[in-house]
């Protein structure tokens, strides 16, 4: 399928390179066999030889080039046989889920090996996976930019969004081995909040925020599943510290289940650490969550960050 309009860029799928550096290294043998007194005698296995290697190796060549080369021109984006419009990217994402599909490839066959990939925002909130050797330089033609989540104040209409996200978040704890003692939502919505903030459109992540001990703390920050390290809940966490900044708190807050790896990671990556200085609202907050059945689930621990 050959791409509509006029190529402005093209990354072909595979160079000859191999093709002629086989060709040279039988080249090299034929000689050698010549130096010794055999050549001549085996010319026809080296012919053979020369036909059989080179050509298998031009016939997979051709195919990455049919198939995995990427052109761009002014309307559409093309790896092989897979074809974008390009007014439907929007923009570049730090990752995407791995189920994500990839351009010109099926779903079993994946990103091929040896590319690298540029996730692209699609105009429908979908992401796509593009196989390239080149991505910063493959954006750059597209005219794409990272993509930086919108974050707002929560209106009533996003109640059933979030909803949704807290369910899908409970579903995350669930696959992680921890079972709640109830609805995710009925557990956590019971002491109240003084802020919330939802990113996407419509919202796919959110960050409920209280103050405690007379720093900020986050009773919630969920993504659903399949919008994670996309940058949403990185968002979300500096608006909240920004939120704590605004009415001068020193520090923020937050317990989680410390066994829940990407979690914890999250939060280390984004400066926080485990405290045990608990003030007696935190000490509190504690005793509720026990109480309610939150530690029968795993270990949870208070971390903190300086502001």
């Amino acid at each position: 399928m050959s791409a509509p309009g006029r190529p402005i860029y093209h990354e072909a799928g595979r160079s000859y390179g191999s093709a002629l550096v086989l060709s040279v290294l039988i080249a090299l043998g034929f000689l050698a066999d010549l130096l010794i007194g055999g050549g001549l005698a085996h010319l026809i296995a080296w012919i053979v030889a020369f036909v059989v290697v080179v050509g298998i190796d031009l016939i997979v060549v051709h195919a990455a080039r049919t198939f995995g080369s990427v052109t761009v021109t002014e309307t559409a984006l093309v790896v092989g046989e897979g074809r974008v419009d390009r007014e439907r990217l929007v923009a570049i994402v730090r990752s995407a889920d791995d189920g994500a599909p990839v351009l010109g490839r099926s779903s079993a066959q994946g990103v091929p090996r040896g590319k690298a990939v540029l996730a692209a925002r699609l105009s429908d909130g979908s992401t796509l996976l593009v196989p390239t050797r080149h991505p910063d330089r493959l954006a750059e033609v597209l005219s794409l930019s990272l993509d930086v989540p919108q974050v707002r104040p929560a209106e009533p209409a996003d109640a059933p969004a979030i909803r949704e996200i807290e369910q899908g978040a409970a579903a995350l704890f669930r696959v992680a081995g921890l079972e709640f003692p109830g609805p995710w939502s009925d557990l956590t919505r019971t002491r109240g909040s003084l802020a919330t903030y939802v990113c996407g459109e419509p919202p796919a992540g959110f960050v409920q925020l209280t103050e405690l001990d007379g720093a900020a703390h986050i009773e919630q920050l969920a993504v659903l599943p399949g919008r994670m390290r996309s940058g949403l809940g990185g968002a979300l966490l500096e608006a909240a510290c920004g939120w704590a900044r605004e009415r001068g708190r020193p520090a923020i807050t937050i317990t989680i289940y410390p066994g829940v790896e990407p979690v914890r990671e999250f939060f280390r990556g984004h400066g926080f650490a485990e405290t045990s200085e608990l003030g007696p609202e935190l000490l509190e907050l504690r005793d509720w969550e026990r109480a309610i059945g939150l530690d029968a689930a795993g270990e949870r621990v208070v971390l903190r960050r300086e502001l």
